[in-house]
């Protein structure tokens, strides 16, 4: 895993994960709806599709989505369905293969 400053600010910020085939959740502390996540170059489609739906009317339904924003303690994932809602984990919907690359960019 690396951190990589973007333009000198915290606020926002990549982080890189390198799969281990066995896993489909990858802690990153964040705000939900102001994460992106790549996929080996691909972006892929959050559950959560604006930064400003503080009430979850936006969301895509299951199976629409590729990845959601969560809280992730003692082996459990909790779903986040708010935007803004404080986050420490993303939960991809498909688990990728060993070796793959994940960027994701919080903002």
């Amino acid at each position: 895993m690396a951190y990589i400053k973007y333009n000198g600010l915290h606020r926002s910020r990549l982080k890189v994960f390198v799969a281990s085939g066995s896993t489909d959740i990858f802690e990153i502390e964040h705000h939900a709806g102001n994460i992106d996540v790549n996929l080996n170059g691909s972006t892929l489609t959050p559950m959560i599709t604006s930064t400003t739906d503080t009430d979850g009317s936006d969301n895509l339904t299951s199976g629409n989505y590729d990845y959601r924003s969560g809280n992730y303690s003692g082996g459990t994932f909790t779903e986040i369905t708010t935007a803004q809602s404080d986050a420490n984990a993303v939960k991809l919907e498909t688990t990728p293969s060993s070796g793959d690359k994940l960027l994701m960019r919080v903002f």
